[in-house]
Order: structure tokens, then C-alpha cells, then sequence
């Protein structure tokens, strides 16, 4: 009797799904960029030296910072699967001015390449539905150079610094 009772129901089920005009839907594609998205938070620092202050015979010289200003540029490549079928996602270029914060950026899934274009500096990424990164860019213009016994600046070096991270 159970057996009947439920055969009937989902008999009963099937009919009103069919009749109410409802439709299958396929899941997403992953090479669809709509399919999963994350955000990549990006941000850029500067760092200047102003001036070195002397240190102890044999010890690196202390430099002394301050904030600079530069824009930088960030270009995300996707990654090509080696998989059948076409990867729709394209190139996402983002400048960040010279005094800006943080900005964000959504991306679709997948892996990508994260070029600091001026810096010539690439790390990769997984994207995946959901997910956050963190993109810091640093640039620090100067250094300090002993010379002897003194502490001597030199303006010219720069050192640019690219990190990538997953957010919790």
C-alpha cells in the first residue's frame, strides 16, 4: 500500500513539473566567464629613501622612508586550458593611480597570470567561484650604500616587489 501511495505521488510530482512550463537547466560551463567569479583586491605601495642614518661599523645603514607616488599597471592574462572547447575569458588591464587605495577587480574562473606590466613581474592565480586575493604592489625607489665608514644615499635602485594571496 506505502509502495502505491508513493508511486502515485511522485507520478503526480512529474506531471505538474512538466506542465508548469518548468525546464532543465544545464550547470555552467567552466569555460564560461560567467560560470564562477572571485574579486582580486589590488593595492600599490611606495617607498622613497630620504636620507640614511649611520650605523654601527660593520651594519647595514639605516634608511630613513617616506611615501612616494606612482601609478602602476596590472594586466590579467587568463591561462588557456589545454581542454577541449573555447575559453571565452579576455585580458583585464587595471591602472591604479598614484594616490589611489584599493581597488577591486572580478574575475572570472579559472588560472590567470598577474603582470605588473612597468615592473616586468608576473605571478599566477587560481580563481575559483567565490574566492578573494590579494594583489600588493610595492615599489621602493633608493637605497643606502656604505661607502667605508660612511652611509652614502643612491637614488637610482629601484626594487619592485609583487605578492599575491588568497583572502580567508
Amino acid at each position: 500500500m506505502r509502495f502505491a501511495t508513493l508511486s502515485a505521488l511522485f507520478a503526480t510530482c512529474s506531471l505538474l513539473g512538466a506542465s508548469s512550463g518548468a525546464r532543465t537547466v544545464d550547470p555552467p560551463s567552466s569555460l564560461e566567464p560567467s560560470a564562477e567569479r572571485g574579486e582580486v583586491s589590488l593595492s600599490h605601495s611606495h617607498k622613497r629613501v630620504r636620507a640614511c642614518a649611520p650605523a654601527a661599523e660593520g651594519k647595514p645603514c639605516q634608511p630613513e622612508l617616506e611615501d612616494g607616488s606612482a601609478s602602476a599597471r596590472v594586466r590579467f592574462v587568463p591561462v588557456k586550458a589545454k581542454i577541449y572547447g573555447d575559453d571565452k575569458r579576455d585580458t583585464v588591464d587595471v591602472s591604479i593611480a598614484a594616490k589611489g587605495g584599493a581597488q577591486t577587480v572580478t574575475l572570472a574562473g579559472g588560472t590567470w597570470d598577474a603582470d605588473w606590466v612597468e615592473a616586468g613581474r608576473k605571478a599566477r592565480l587560481r580563481i575559483a567561484g567565490g574566492d578573494k586575493h590579494a594583489v600588493r604592489l610595492e615599489t621602493r625607489t633608493g637605497e643606502c650604500q656604505r661607502q667605508r665608514s660612511k652611509c652614502v644615499l643612491a637614488t637610482e635602485p629601484v626594487v619592485r616587489r609583487l605578492d599575491v594571496r588568497p583572502l580567508p
